[in-house]
């Protein structure tokens, strides 16, 4: 007896397509999930958010998704269980994201640690995301933490924002792309990855 392979819904859709095009009943191969990668600061649920208009697809936050499974805030997550428990909670909620979400969001927002964990990286390239690091100066990051209305205790400590700044942006860099958004407006950093990391038939404008 055959061993069967079990695949994802992305996974499924792709195959759908590709099969469909080749029988001459599809026209098209189904656009992978782009991901947005980087620090905090970087920008990556408002570019997600402009980005997912312009293709016309659906957007999610991975750190949003997780705050509405555990009905707890981030913070308090971290604050009551550790770190450790969140990053389960992170592993298990992107798994979730990708293989029994229907539809798969075609844009995904990540947490500034996610990326880093090795699983979730390997879970991201076995569905076939195109991950996007959002970058800019440390010095930017830390300015946009410190704007009205952002509420970011990391970044009160200058020395400790700058040392993990540093020790993730090895890991971010091996993204497929990656935009600075530098001086940059959301609709032009959207625009840029749009351009990068969707194929011409697949965008609206």
């Amino acid at each position: 007896m055959r061993a069967t392979l079990s695949l994802s819904p992305l996974q499924k859709v792709r195959n759908m397509n590709v099969q469909g095009y080749l029988s001459g009943e599809r026209r098209y191969v189904a656009q992978p999930m782009i991901v947005l990668i980087g620090f905090m600061g970087a920008g990556k649920s408002s570019v997600g958010r402009e980005l997912a208009r312009m293709i016309g697809t659906t957007f999610a936050d991975l750190d949003e998704e997780i705050v509405r499974t555990a009905g707890r805030t981030i913070a308090e997550i971290f604050q009551h269980d550790g770190e450790a428990e969140f990053r389960r909670l992170e592993r298990e909620q992107l798994r979730v994201v990708l293989e029994e979400t229907d539809p798969v969001p075609g844009v995904l927002a990540l947490g500034g640690g996610a990326f880093v964990q090795l699983w979730n990286e390997e879970l991201l390239r076995e569905n076939g995301a195109t991950i996007v690091f959002l970058d800019a100066s440390v010095e930017e990051l830390q300015r946009r933490c410190h704007e009205p209305g952002v509420a970011r205790p990391l970044a009160a400590n200058e020395r400790k924002f700058r040392e993990l700044y540093q020790k993730r942006r090895e890991t971010y860099a091996r993204a497929h792309f990656t935009v600075n958004t530098q001086g940059r407006t959301v609709k032009q950093v959207a625009h840029e990855v749009m351009l990068l990391a969707v194929p011409s038939r697949h965008r609206t404008q």
